[in-house]
């Protein structure tokens, strides 16, 4: 899986707006705080408005606020409303692609992958990030040596 500068700077947005308590946070207090490019940012909130995972209000007192609790909003919903689904093939979904001869088994290939990732980024929430308080899942997974060898 890659992982886009954009999926990256959204779940950063929001681990810094988990810590506000819904008190508004202007743009330019997220970019500072995680060094990220203020136009860029802002392109990416309006992502996640529109997804609404954020909220936003104009003028002095006006900032971004979650739309809803962070342990409620997973890891997999940010991915989804900045780049769409988990996992597509060609940019189509893995159960609509078919293929033949010796490949006929790749789509099988495909679902496994999107459910792999389904089981981690569902289930790890903006809450849970914010805290350091990750499910015991994650730290068994990478408690794995061969999670951290580079291939």
């Amino acid at each position: 899986m890659h992982i886009t500068a954009r999926v990256d700077y959204a779940v950063r947005a929001l681990l810094e707006l988990a810590r506000t308590d819904g008190v508004p946070a202007k743009a330019d207090a997220l970019s500072a705080a995680q060094s990220i490019p203020q136009k860029y940012l802002e392109a990416v909130l309006a992502d996640l408005r529109r997804a609404e995972l954020v909220l936003s209000r104009r003028g002095p007192e006006g900032g971004y606020w979650l739309a809803r609790p962070a342990a409620e909003i997973s890891v997999a919903d940010v991915i989804r409303s900045v780049e769409g689904p988990l996992a597509s093939v060609r940019g189509e979904r893995p159960e609509d692609v078919s293929y033949t001869g010796a490949a006929q088994s790749l789509q099988r290939v495909w679902i496994a992958v999107r459910v792999n990732l389904r089981a981690v980024l569902e289930h790890v929430s903006i809450a849970d990030i914010a805290t350091d308080n990750l499910p015991e899942f994650v730290d068994r997974l990478i408690a794995d040596p061969q999670a951290w060898r580079r291939r």
